[in-house]
């Protein structure tokens, strides 16, 4: 596997454990801005989480799997650590964990995170909205959320690791984005690879190593005249005259 994709996986894998309530919350003390693990699960917890502009302290701020409806945390700036929803990987039939209900996500002042973005397998969820975040400070993984047709990340242009986007995308927008090991998206709804790589051809990639399969930027959908791969000598560009409009 590749290395830098095998940095994400693994990372991100880690991610799943690490987004439980009950994890956050053993002492079952009041919150503070300075928790190391916050899980949010109620309005109360919104409320109050949205009174920190930094959190400076926390590993791991998660959308907890009992959450229902829209979540949105304003004013909050700077997250030192990881934020995640979901899980890394689809549900099997024989498990018993939950399906989250979250509707919605948006961190309308989130600029900078230190750590890793997850969204994944999240059946209820169609939008997300970070629309300043400039910074991820590890990967960023948006995957298996069926509900979700479109990605904008107006603001983003640094994601100091890898970036994997899977799902029923009909539009990508990343318009500042300039740096990232490498980028990979896979959709199965209307998008067209060829505009978004034309759209992206400025970027510079840093990949771990020139063994490293992962870099550049790779997008695929079933249409084999719509896919992009920036690592081909003479990738295509422009619009895919066979998109769906």
């Amino acid at each position: 596997m590749r290395n830098g994709k095998a940095f994400l996986f693994a990372g991100i894998l880690t991610a799943a454990a690490s987004v439980s309530p009950t994890l956050a919350q053993l002492d079952e003390e009041p919150p503070s801005c300075d928790d190391s693990l916050i899980s949010i699960a109620t309005k109360e917890q919104v409320d109050f989480y949205s009174t920190c502009p930094r959190i400076e302290r926390a590993v791991s701020f998660s959308v907890s799997h009992n959450f229902k409806g829209p979540f949105e945390v304003p004013n909050v700036t700077y997250i030192s650590g990881r934020f995640n929803s979901g899980y890394f990987g689809p549900k099997y039939s024989f498990s018993n964990r939950i399906d989250d209900g979250v509707t919605s996500i948006s961190m309308p002042d989130l600029e900078e995170l230190g750590g890793w973005l997850l969204l994944g397998y999240l059946p209820e969820l169609k939008s997300a909205e970070f629309p300043k975040l400039h910074t991820i400070g590890i990967d960023l993984a948006i995957i298996g959320i069926s509900e979700l047709k479109r990605i904008e990340f107006p603001s983003l242009e640094n994601i100091t690791a890898g970036a994997l986007i899977k799902g029923d995308f009909d539009e990508i927008r990343l318009p500042k984005l300039k740096n990232v090991r490498f980028l990979e998206i896979s959709s199965t709804g209307n998008l067209d690879c060829r505009a978004l790589g034309k759209n992206l051809s400025s970027l510079a990639f840093h990949p771990e190593s020139d063994a490293d399969l992962g870099k550049g930027f790779t997008c695929w959908t079933f249409d084999e005249n719509n896919r992009y791969n920036s690592t081909e000598e003479n990738p295509p560009s422009g619009t895919n005259p066979d998109a769906n409009p």
